[in-house]
Parts: C-alpha cells; structure tokens; sequence
C-alpha cells in the first residue's frame, strides 16, 4: 500500500492502517478503494461508500473465525459473484455505512513539503484515473543514472550489446549519466562469466558453478536444483533448473555438434563435475535411457516414466 492510501485512510478513518507485520492482515489495498482515496483527497469526490472500515482481529482457529476459510467461492464467476455470503466474524468484522451518527469528513489539505507523503500512480488505463498532482513549490530535476541503475535498466529491457551502449550514448549525450558511468561497460559485460568457460572439441562447458552462481548473487544449495539435460539428434544442452522457479535457469553445457549418445552424456556429467554435487536430473525418457547405461551398476537409482526424473543416493558416474 502506497503513503497516500495511508494518508487517506488516517485522515478519513481517524486512525492508521496496523499490524501490517501480522500475517493474518490484509496487505493490499484494492484499486476501487485506492482511488476513492485518492479523489476524496484532492476534492473531486465527496466520501468513501462507509464510515467504519472493516476491522481485522487475529483468528481463533480456521474453522469458525476463519474470514477466508468460511467465505464459498468456488464455481463463482463475475456474473454470479453477488451471491457470494459474506460472513460476520469477530476477526472480521464488516464496515458500517455513514449515516447521522457517522458524518463524512472533509479531507485536510496535504502539504507536498512533507516527504512521507507520495502520490501512487493508479492505472492510466483505468476509466477514474486522474493524474496526481505535481508539487507546485518543488524544482523538478532530472535524475543521474549510476552504473548499477543503468545495468537494471538494460536487463529489464532485454537490450543487445550494440543497443545497450547506444541507450548509454543517448544518456550521456542529454547529461543523465554520472560521471563514473560507463557507456563501453556493455561491449566486455560476459567477461567475469567467460573465464568461467571452457570449451572441449564442440562442448562449451562450466568449470565453475559456484563462482558463477556467486556472481550472478545466487547461492548454491545443490539440493534446491535440477540438472536439466536436452538432447537430439545434433545438439546437447544442459541447464540448471531451480526447483520453486524463483530463480532463472542457468545454462551449464551446450553444444550443437554433440550426438545424443551414452558417451557424450559420460564426458558432460565428467566436465560440470556432477559427482561434486549430485543434483537431481530430469530429461525425456530418451535421456533417462542414456543416463541409465552410464551406470548400469548402480542399484539406487530409480527412473520416472512419469515425470522422466532421475532420483539418486549415489553419482551416476
């Protein structure tokens, strides 16, 4: 939740939005509500739909003051979604409509000096937006972009090397740069990772997962990961594959002048060192196959047909 619906909610409720270190409190603020908020603030509406809002207690249990656990929803669609029940609980206890015992309060003005005070950008594709309004005794000026800003910058727009140093180019040529920011930082950006990259006849290779995975910020628990391993008639790919989807993948082996075959599957699981840290593998069944001629004598291992995942107590190799 934003602090202007912080604000707005003090100042129209008489008391603050708490026990937002509680799980069991509401951590959202819907966009209808958001809104209503935010017009009430600057004039353009006159009151909320209720008086009191709805006041959140901590459960006893989840089978008679459980708000979520006793609200059916399921089959509901949005045209039948006003037959919904809603109950009224002691940890859920429903808001109170203005009447002449709860008049509407009229908003105080919001003094843009004050920094905690920020106005949240609502959806411009929304029918009630309305841009917020821009401090009127503040000088607005432009923001000088770092090296790790620019580097998130690039990232999050998935730009190649040529349109990186370009973007930076464009920057620097309009002074939005700082000075220790470089625009060429983009043309060597795979050098800390390549020297952890070798490469064997047609296989291109990790020899050093954890310092890879140390770079990318990312710490190794070789139990949270899966070795994925692809493979056809030309070509062999292995990736790491985290096991919550939390983190990307992380590409280990490639090459494309491979043949899927139990000797290559050997000299790959050989070079990443699998032994060291004996992930879990998963592949089609094809893969499964080859895997399990590596290690014929090897009894633990048991082969999915289902999921094509290899679960092991021993290293294949």
């Amino acid at each position: 939740m934003s602090p202007l619906v912080h604000k707005g909610y003090e100042q129209y409720f008489g008391c603050k939005i708490g026990d937002q270190d509680k799980p069991w409190a509401p951590h959202f603020c819907c966009s209808k509500c958001a809104i209503g908020l935010s017009k009430w603030l600057n004039g353009s509406r006159i009151s909320m739909q209720f008086a009191i809002p709805m006041i959140w207690r901590e459960p006893r249990d989840h089978y008679t003051d459980c708000y979520f656990c006793l609200t059916d929803i399921k089959g509901i669609t949005s045209k039948t979604k006003k037959n919904i029940c809603y109950p009224n609980l002691q940890s859920a206890i429903r808001p109170v409509e203005h009447s002449t015992e709860f008049e509407v309060p009229k908003p105080k003005k919001v003094s843009f000096d004050d920094d905690t005070v920020e106005y949240a950008m609502l959806d411009q594709d929304d029918e009630e937006f309305i841009p917020p309004p821009m401090p009127p005794d503040k000088t607005r000026l432009p923001h000088i972009i770092n090296q790790s800003e620019l580097n998130d910058l690039v990232r999050d727009l998935n730009l190649t090397k040529d349109q990186s140093e370009l973007l930076g180019s464009r920057l620097k040529g309009w002074n939005l740069l700082d000075e220790e920011t470089k625009v060429s930082f983009f043309r060597t950006r795979q050098s800390d990772f390549s020297v952890h990259f070798e490469m064997q006849g047609s296989l291109c290779y990790c020899n050093n997962v954890d310092r890879v995975m140390e770079l990318l910020g990312v710490q190794h628990e070789p139990s949270e990961w899966r070795l994925f391993i692809d493979s056809s008639k030309y070509s062999l790919m292995a990736v790491l594959l985290h096991k919550g989807n939390v983190i990307p993948s992380i590409p280990i082996g490639h090459s494309v002048h491979m043949k899927e075959s139990h000797e290559n599957m050997d000299i790959l699981l050989k070079l990443i060192r699998y032994n060291s840290y004996n992930w879990h593998i998963c592949g089609d069944l094809k893969v499964i196959g080859l895997l399990w001629v590596c290690n014929l004598d090897t009894r633990n291992i048991v082969a999915s047909s289902v999921s094509g995942i290899v679960e092991q107590g021993n290293p294949i190799i």
